[in-house]
Formats: C-alpha cells, structure tokens, sequence
C-alpha cells in the first residue's frame, strides 16, 4: 500500500467539498430535467426510469466520497486515485446517457414536428427542454 506524508502533500478537504456541491449541483438538474420532462408530451417511461437510476448513481458516489475522505485522511495515494477514477467513471456514464436521452428526445420531437408539417432545430429543441 502507498502511503503519502499528509504534511508534503495534503489534498485540501475543499476538494471533497467542492466533489459533495457538484453531487448536490447535479441532483437539482436531474430534478429539474425531470420537472420539465413531466410537462412535455410523449416521452417514453424509459427516461424517467433513467432519470431515477441517476440518483441511485450519485447515492454510490456519495459514498465513495466518503470514503476517498478517509483515504486522503489517511494518505493511502493508490486508493485516492482509484476512488477519484470510479467517482468520475460514474459521471462520466451519467453524462453519456443523459446526452443519448437529449439525442433521442430531439428526434422524437423533430419526428413530431414533421408529422405537422412543422420545421423547428435541434437548438430550439434543446433550449426547449434545458
């Protein structure tokens, strides 16, 4: 196990605290994307299920910041380092999934505006639901 000296390289706890805003950041979009989807018109059950694992995801990662606290307490660089790659695999998988659903959502809608013989672009949607 590497172990680093806290008193050469302390990692600030802002970092951690900076980590929990962004989580907390990052629920209240979800609720908000969630908000407005309620009011949009044919959206497939399927994102709200999405939406909800997105939760469950930041709950994990809450964790795991918790834990990388107690790591950085006590030096150990190899789990520091695994824990920030895990942290940020997960929001890395919560930002790909959320633009597959922005992708998907703007088709469905481009599919609806030509059915009424509308033309609106991929923007105005995205300003639309965002």
């Amino acid at each position: 196990m590497v172990h680093m000296q806290n008193e050469s390289h302390n990692v600030p706890a802002s970092i951690v605290e900076r980590l929990f805003r962004s989580f907390t950041d990052l629920e209240s979009a979800i609720r908000g994307a969630r908000e407005t989807l309620k009011h949009k018109e044919d959206v497939p059950s399927h994102v709200f299920e999405r939406l909800d694992s997105y939760d469950q995801i930041i709950a994990r990662q809450r964790g795991l910041a918790r834990d990388l606290e107690d790591h950085i307490a006590g030096g150990d660089m190899m789990e520091i380092s695994r824990h920030v790659m895990i942290i940020n695999s997960l929001s890395g998988m919560i930002i790909d999934d959320a633009k597959q659903i922005l992708s998907s959502l703007s088709s469905l809608e481009a599919n609806v505006y030509a059915d009424e013989g509308r033309d609106d672009s991929h923007a105005e949607f995205m300003k639309k639901i965002c």
